[in-house]
């Protein structure tokens, strides 16, 4: 489990901020998400966290977000959505914590599933990986990745209107009708 020595927001204190939340949306469609990182803060626990949920729920909050990071296991998030009667915002957070899957999250009572630092990560390895085999062959991509790179290239170029700036650039510098 990951603890960041995070001080638990005292209850009364985190209702207060939630119910202005609650108020200042009058009557318009914005959701209001309640978060609780205490299953991860310092002298905090699962039982705390859910308490809180609760509590949040009963405030008024539209969803929860009971974890700031991965649950423990399954039986954990299935315990979580049973004891929760709310909506469910899950954060993938690609942390050592188990990486359940899509629909092992929805068995267990989850209904928003957010992953907001895997395609970060993954553009993020991918940049390693070229630059350690720049160093280690001399080349960026191997011959086998070839093609492939050529495909993502062709897709990113017309998704960034290159070919229009390339026209561009062969004309008078004027934009093609």
């Amino acid at each position: 489990m990951m603890n960041y020595q995070r001080k638990m927001v005292l209850i009364e204190e985190m209702l207060f901020k939630l119910r202005a939340a609650l108020d200042a949306r009058g009557n318009n469609d914005m959701l209001i998400i309640a978060r609780t990182d205490s299953r991860e803060a310092k002298n905090g626990s699962l039982e705390d966290a859910i308490k809180r949920s609760n509590l949040f729920v009963e405030a008024g909050a539209d969803i929860i977000m009971p974890y700031s990071c991965r649950a423990q296991s399954y039986e954990e998030a299935c315990y979580v959505g049973k004891s929760i009667k709310a909506p469910l915002l899950y954060v993938n957070d690609e942390s050592k914590n188990p990486n359940l899957t899509v629909d092992q999250l929805a068995r267990a009572g989850f209904k928003i599933i957010i992953y907001p630092l895997s395609a970060s990560l993954a553009a993020a390895n991918s940049i390693m990986n070229v630059y350690t085999n720049l160093k280690d062959t001399g080349v960026t991509w191997p011959s086998s990745k070839q093609e492939e790179i050529v495909k993502v290239r062709e897709m990113v170029e017309k998704n960034e209107g290159i070919h229009d700036l390339y026209a561009i650039e062969k004309s008078d510098g004027k934009a093609p009708e």
